[in-house]
């Protein structure tokens, strides 16, 4: 829903021609796309590790996005990005318009991201399978 109420907005203002959204692609075509961008929305409503969010972060850029999942790992309220809370897509809507339209806001956001990426690392899959497997013995 937060999806489709974005969507009516920008197609009826003024971000028409500069905002597109991006649905599932090739991996060849993330980093590509990634490195276009000036902002990462993202309006999961449910989400495990958040690697699109890893991604937007490990290139620099500022997230927007609902909290959910592991994003609070990546983007850090008011540093990096926004987390919003569900149900609240006036926050979410309001905190896109505040990135867009303060040059000076959207490059200390850039700049943070950038640098708190560099001090974060993702996990390779072998990592979180051996981390996975952990968790699963405290069970036994």
């Amino acid at each position: 829903r937060y999806t489709k109420r974005l969507l009516h907005i920008v197609k009826k203002g003024k971000w028409k021609n500069s905002i597109f959204f991006k649905n599932q692609m090739d991996h060849t075509e993330v980093l590509k796309n990634l490195l276009q961008s000036d902002l990462f929305v993202s309006t999961s409503i449910k989400e495990s590790y958040g690697i699109s969010v890893a991604e937007a972060c490990s290139v620099g850029l500022p997230v927007v996005s609902l909290n959910t999942g592991d994003f609070s790992y990546w983007v850090k309220h008011n540093q990096n990005g926004y987390l919003i809370d569900q149900g609240n897509g006036y926050e979410l809507e309001n905190k896109i318009l505040d990135v867009l339209t303060d040059l000076n806001l959207l490059n200390q956001l850039k700049a943070e991201s950038k640098r708190l990426s560099t001090k974060m690392s993702i996990p390779t899959w072998e990592q979180s399978s051996s981390k996975f497997e952990q968790i699963c013995r405290t069970f036994y």
